[in-house]
């Protein structure tokens, strides 16, 4: 790709003398890949200073906010070096990324690409920590305070929403849908279910969204170390949908309608349950990215 474009990037060296170039930093990684992320990171900010790729102002949450997706992709290069053990899909490995959401019509920006071995869990909060760390080191420092982390249920987990939230930052991630919504969502008023949008802002068919966060029981404390309860200002909001002919019910399909959640602390003017919910189904781009 650099090599097609010699007038923007001049000549470009040689598979091989690439190849060795690579093999000479690898020998000294613990050096070489802060020197690398740093390199990059000055790169955006000039690039950022130059031309910002989001609207709204840096600095400022209203309109300027910094929307980052953590996803895991597999990955189906094969190898037989060290750690490069099967995935559960039969893949060779995954990778940890983390995106800029540009908007509907940007291509979105890659600030993290992790590689995992097979055997590493989709919902390892330590993976998702160290994500969330690197990818804030990736971005313009004016731009840190005002980043919304979005994900999928995958990085639901008490450690992570909470170190989320000490970082004072925004989350917007998929929550399981087990006995606990099951129960709440028996409880709720049937009033309490709103009209669906799609991202036009027009209603979306067949499709109604409510807050859970009253009827949601205590959740059960675990032994295990790390936070017991989840954050104080943690919201759930869940949205149903009848399924399209065909699809199959799950078990926390309730009364033919599918169930999904997501958490957020999200709060304020404007910030509607269908905004909220619209926002958070809008993170397909980035599964979009991961398949790119």
């Amino acid at each position: 790709m650099v090599r097609a474009q010699p007038q923007i990037f001049g000549v470009v060296a040689s598979d091989p003398t690439v190849s060795r170039l690579v093999s000479t930093l690898a020998a000294d990684i613990d050096t070489v890949l802060p020197a690398i992320r740093s390199a990059r990171a000055k790169a955006r900010a000039a690039v950022w200073a130059r031309r910002r790729p989001l609207g709204g102002r840096p600095g400022n949450r209203d309109g300027g906010q910094v929307i980052v997706d953590i996803d895991a992709t597999p990955t189906t290069a094969h190898s037989d070096m060290e750690h490069a053990t099967p995935t559960h899909k039969r893949g060779s490995g995954s990778l940890r990324c983390a995106y800029v959401d540009h908007g509907e019509h940007g291509t979105g920006e890659t600030l993290v690409a992790q590689l995992c071995p097979g055997s590493a869990s989709h919902w390892n909060k330590a993976d998702h920590i160290q994500a969330l760390d690197l990818a804030l080191a990736q971005l313009p420092e004016r731009e840190r305070s005002q980043v919304l982390v979005r994900a999928d249920s995958g990085a639901c987990s008490k450690a992570f929403l909470t170190y989320v939230t000490e970082l004072g930052r925004e989350y917007s991630i998929g929550f399981p849908a087990h006995e606990t919504v099951k129960t709440a969502i028996e409880a709720i008023p049937a009033q309490a279910w709103r009209a669906a949008i799609d991202g036009d802002g027009h209603p979306r068919d067949s499709a109604q969204i409510a807050e859970l966060t009253a009827w949601m029981p205590a959740p059960v404390r675990a032994t295990r170390p790390g936070p017991q309860d989840w954050p104080a200002d943690m919201r759930v909001i869940a949205r149903r949908e009848r399924p399209h002919p065909g699809a199959q019910l799950r078990l926390t399909d309730l009364d033919g309608w599918r169930i999904t959640c997501f958490a957020t602390n999200t709060r304020g003017p404007g910030w509607t349950l269908a905004a909220l919910e619209v926002r958070h189904r809008q993170r397909a781009r980035a599964e979009d990215a991961s398949v790119g």
